[in-house]
């Protein structure tokens, strides 16, 4: 993010800025929604440690991210919020945004270590609620099925991209249901999941009933 001067060590120093929030308008195309229990969340966060960290905005004062912190400010009747203001170009001001949030969906929780903290929290009598979580949301066994399904989701075959390669392979296409039940039973075929390549590759498809027909008909 282009943003703020030069640091002596080479980094860009943000300048944050207190706005009003009256002034700030909310992303017309954010692509992420807030429901209640996260702007909840986010009000008890802001009540119990202030604004931690600021949101990003542009020239036009039009929130890029932090569109949620900004909607709980709103309902907690704060009149100013921190701030910085990015450079980006409308491309990469999308991007940006798109990133902010994309990059923390695909982190993962230690649900052992999670659970252990929550446990503290707790013990210390702090309202875990507030901050959007309960005892027993995450548990050892949703972690389980979790990875099970990735590894569920793994190809059995992997289709090869050139003909001629090991593990070759021919697709059988079918265009109605009777055919290929009959093409099920005859080749006595396997139900395994398999890896699309975005080709088809020249010969690999062919008539499949025009196929099996002239095999049944020898």
């Amino acid at each position: 993010m282009d943003d703020g001067k030069q640091n002596k060590k080479g980094g860009t120093a943000m300048e944050i800025i207190k706005l009003k929030i009256e002034d700030l308008v909310f992303d017309p195309n954010n692509v992420r929604k807030h429901p209640t229990k996260n702007i909840e969340a986010i009000k008890g966060s802001l009540v119990k440690f202030g604004q931690q960290k600021p949101i990003v905005i542009d020239s036009k004062n039009i929130v890029i991210a932090g569109n949620g912190t900004l909607a709980a400010a709103k309902e907690l009747g704060w009149k100013e919020i921190a701030a910085v203001r990015t450079n980006l170009d409308d491309l990469n001001k999308m991007a940006f945004a798109l990133a902010d949030n994309r990059t923390s969906e695909l982190a993962e929780w230690d649900i052992p270590e999670l659970n252990q903290q929550l446990a503290q929290l707790e013990l210390g009598d702090f309202d875990i609620k507030e901050i959007g979580f309960d005892i027993g949301d995450f548990s050892l066994d949703d972690d389980k099925e979790d990875k099970e399904e990735e590894k569920e989701d793994e190809p059995t075959i992997k289709f090869t991209e050139k003909l001629g390669e090991k593990n070759n392979y021919v697709l059988l296409l079918f265009n109605n249901e009777v055919d290929w039940l009959n093409a099920v039973t005859h080749f006595d075929i396997k139900t395994v999941q398999c890896e699309r390549t975005k080709t088809v590759g020249v010969g690999r498809i062919i008539d499949g009933a025009k196929y099996l027909r002239g095999i049944v008909n020898v």
